[in-house]
C-alpha cells in the first residue's frame, strides 16, 4: 500500500514505513499517537513512534530513523517542535527524510 499526497504543486509517495515524532510530555501526546497509529493501520503503513522532549533527543531520533528506513517523518503538533522547526528541517534534510508537521 502507498500513501499519495498531491496538492497542485507537489507529490509525495510513501510506502511501508512512516515515523511519527511526538513530545511525550505534551498533554495531547497519547491522543496524537493513537490517531496516527489508527491512520497508518488503515493505510497499511507501519508506524514507528519516536519521542523527543529536549533538543538533545533529536540526534537520537534521526539516528533511529536511519536504522528503520522510513519513507517519511510526521512531526506531531507541539509548541516545542514549532520552536525547533529550523533545526528539525536541517536534520531532516541532512538525513534525506521527507518531513511534515501534523
Amino acid at each position: 500500500m502507498k500513501l499519495v499526497v498531491s496538492p497542485p504543486s507537489w507529490l509525495i509517495v510513501v510506502t511501508g514505513n512512516v515515523a511519527f515524532l511526538v513530545n511525550p510530555t505534551a498533554p495531547i501526546a497519547e491522543n496524537l499517537t493513537r490517531d496516527m497509529q489508527e491512520g497508518a493501520r488503515a493505510l497499511g503503513l507501519q508506524l514507528h513512534v519516536l519521542h523527543a522532549s529536549t533538543e538533545r533527543d533529536f540526534d537520537t531520533v534521526f539516528a533511529t530513523l536511519s536504522g528503520v528506513n522510513v519513507g517519511a517523518l510526521v512531526i506531531g503538533a507541539d509548541p516545542f517542535f514549532n520552536s525547533q522547526s529550523e533545526r528539525l528541517a536541517h536534520l531532516a534534510s541532512r538525513h534525506a527524510v521527507p518531513a511534515i508537521y501534523s
